[in-house]
């Protein structure tokens, strides 16, 4: 496999005054480049512990962990601050959108940290915003949006500096499921795109179709990986390819249709 992700018993545990507390146990994964992953289970398993470690935003006890070839374990705090600005994007369930900056403003934030001025990060944040379909928002506030039009701008944001890895963490659980779905075909790579990986930590089996593999976790360790056969299977759904072939997809982002 060409892995863009590469872990190997990776351990981490928090201390509470005298206490540790062993969160992840032995963890591993291979991710290859341009993968649709999720990963499943129940909470407090491991899962957003787990993609914080892949991001660099915690640091593992033990364990191999390389991103893209690059070992995160020995790489220093500031090289991992740059790395991520560079190589990865981020969807988190609540947005995280700045509610005092412009749509246009939030979804250049990943250019501005990269150090590009602000005339170039605002008309790439504003080709990436049409191409969600929120053109006419550009100069509004988060407070002004639906929750569907808020995780756009967050995906606009995410996908805005093209990096190589996107990391999601519960991006649909607060969508209805047509919101959902647009929301990862926007995730998915297009054609003509450099193929991204992208991590899916998720409860919301409505979207485990979009998945090539499922890694399902419990008490800190992934019990299994499983293919898209595997997975359809196992969690009782029709593989993406099969949806594809029985009704392809003629979804091009557009106000019409969102919520």
């Amino acid at each position: 496999m060409n892995s863009a992700i590469l872990v190997r018993d990776l351990h981490k545990s928090f201390r509470t005054g005298e206490i540790d507390t062993p969160v992840l146990k032995g963890v591993n994964l291979d991710i290859a480049h341009g993968e649709m992953f999720f990963i499943v289970g129940p909470s407090g398993c491991g899962k957003t512990t787990l993609i914080s470690l892949l991001c660099g935003t915690l640091r593992a006890e033990t364990g191999q962990l390389e991103i893209m070839g690059h070992d995160l374990r020995t790489m220093r705090e500031s090289r991992i601050t740059q790395f991520r600005a560079e190589n990865v994007g981020f969807v988190f369930q609540q947005f995280n959108l700045i509610p005092t900056l412009t749509v246009a403003e939030n979804v250049a934030i990943p250019l501005r940290l990269q150090g590009k001025s602000a005339r170039t990060a605002r008309k790439a944040a504003i080709a990436m915003i049409e191409r969600v379909g929120l053109a006419d928002k550009v100069n509004e506030r988060p407070s002004r949006l639906s929750g569907g039009q808020q995780q756009r701008v967050a995906i606009a944001r995410a996908l805005v500096h093209q990096p190589a890895i996107i990391v999601c963490d519960e991006p649909t659980s607060a969508l209805d499921s047509e919101t959902g779905r647009q929301v990862m075909e926007l995730l998915t790579s297009q054609p003509g795109e450099a193929a991204r990986t992208v991590i899916v930590v998720t409860h919301d089996p409505r979207i485990y179709h979009h998945a090539d593999r499922i890694a399902e976790m419990e008490d800190g360790i992934i019990r299994r990986t499983l293919d898209q056969t595997e997975a359809a299977a196992a969690f009782n759904f029709t593989p993406h390819s099969t949806l594809t072939a029985l009704c392809p997809s003629s979804f091009v982002a557009s106000p019409s249709g969102w919520h």
